[in-house]
């Protein structure tokens, strides 16, 4: 009998065509946009004529932090990068585009800021939380933004302080051998977040002498204060890469000391093992010839053999070589 194999229907799960969301209030509008798509960008030029350029930026690689105004259209162009912690807890980079003018903000994003999900999803899903987030206008709703971005910065920071503090309380303790693989990652972590961090000081620094009528918003009082906050974490990722550096050059100092004890010990061990090795000799020329037959006495050849390792250890001492 023939038998027939019937194919097992599948389905494939495509991801939805875009994850945009909006919440408006009083003819602001904020949009949220995790994750965009080509139509979401096409959404974007259609609604808000933005600058096709700044646009199809939003869509490439990762961009150093930046401000761009274009006053003739009344709105501006944000990219902060914000660090948050990976899948094995270690600093990654998280970028935000944001467009700001009269009556709209974008906000653009990867998902990974939780914070910032969490401002949209009460500003969407509660009406007092949205009076507060969107009732002062867009120059308000972009300070918010910026300043959820800045303080969700400040855990990541003082993660990676606690692990460099118990690093530190292990230096003169442990095997330096084994504090290579933590001072290297803590190396690559101090590293990262001085880079994602910095750039943000000049962004920051911009934005407070902004004179922008459309914003509608004090800029020296609302983004001085966010330009203090990262002005502050650039601060601490100077000070954590420089307490790594100083930590490695302690661990690089105990594995040259410790190689060098090493090197001493062999050499001494041959130094003492090369008389020793002459008593054996003379102790085997005692049995197989008549004492009479040896140039000096058996036992005055073995006392000076004895003295001259005696020496050697003496000097090792003195010179502190173990």
């Amino acid at each position: 009998m023939e038998s027939r194999t019937r194919p097992i229907p599948t389905t494939s799960i495509a991801r939805p065509t875009t994850r945009r969301r909006e919440v408006e209030l009083d003819g602001l509008t904020w949009i949220d946009l995790p994750q965009p798509v080509n139509t979401d960008i096409a959404y974007l030029r259609e609604r808000l004529r933005l600058d096709p350029l700044a646009l199809d930026d939003v869509l490439s690689t990762i961009q150093l932090p930046k401000l761009d105004v274009h006053e003739t259209h009344e709105y501006l162009f944000v990219v902060v990068q914000v660090p948050v912690f990976d899948r094995d807890q270690r600093p990654a980079v998280s970028e935000i585009d944001i467009f700001a003018g009269r009556d709209f903000v974008v906000t653009i994003h990867d998902s990974n800021v939780k914070p910032l999900r969490r401002l949209f999803a009460a500003a969407a899903g509660d009406e007092a939380a949205r009076k507060q987030v969107l009732g002062r206008g867009s120059g308000y709703l972009l300070y918010r933004v910026l300043d959820t971005l800045i303080k969700q910065s400040f855990p990541v920071i003082y993660h990676l302080d606690e692990q460099l503090g118990q690093f530190e309380q292990r230096l003169f303790t442990s095997d330096p051998e084994k504090l290579l693989p933590a001072q290297a990652q803590l190396e690559r972590d101090s590293l990262a977040l001085r880079h994602m961090l910095s750039p943000n000081r000049s962004m920051c620094d911009a934005l407070r002498h902004l004179d922008l009528p459309f914003l509608k918003i004090d800029a020296e009082r609302f983004f001085g204060d966010i330009g203090d906050g990262a002005h502050k974490l650039s601060a601490l990722a100077d000070e954590q890469h420089e307490r790594v550096a100083a930590a490695g050059r302690v661990v690089l100092a105990r594995s040259v000391q410790q190689q060098g004890l090493a090197q001493r010990t062999m050499a001494l061990a041959l130094v003492l093992l090369v008389p020793l090795a002459l008593v054996a000799a003379l102790a085997a020329l005692a049995v197989a010839l008549p004492p009479l037959s040896l140039p000096i006495p058996f036992g005055a050849a073995v006392a000076v053999l004895l003295l001259l390792v005696g020496g050697v250890y003496g000097v090792a001492r003195r010179q502190k070589w173990f």
